[in-house]
């Protein structure tokens, strides 16, 4: 939700030409549609952590864990946010 905050927020206030109003409605699904996509790609790669931790079988499990779990943790926070900068760096 803050994702797509962060978007209405970069087209409002961006010098970007503003979506005609004819095309919003569909254009809204659009983004909808992309960023469930974002949310389920980003929970997948967030959930991998026992998945690669039962295969690699590291040594340090705790720091393994940590790492692991920082990595998930960033990837599925900014996944959701490239569309917003994928915006702004158009305009």
């Amino acid at each position: 939700m803050s994702a797509m905050t962060l978007l209405a927020v970069v087209l409002e206030f961006s010098r970007c030409r503003a979506p005609d109003i004819q095309g919003a409605p569909l254009k809204l699904v659009w983004l909808a549609l992309g960023y469930a996509a974002a949310m389920a790609f980003a929970n997948l790669v967030f959930s991998l952590g026992p998945f690669i931790e039962a295969k690699l079988r590291p040594e340090n499990v705790n720091r393994f864990r940590r790492w692991s779990f920082g990595l998930g943790f960033a990837i599925s926070m900014a996944l959701p946010l490239t569309l917003p900068i994928v915006y702004l760096s158009r305009c």
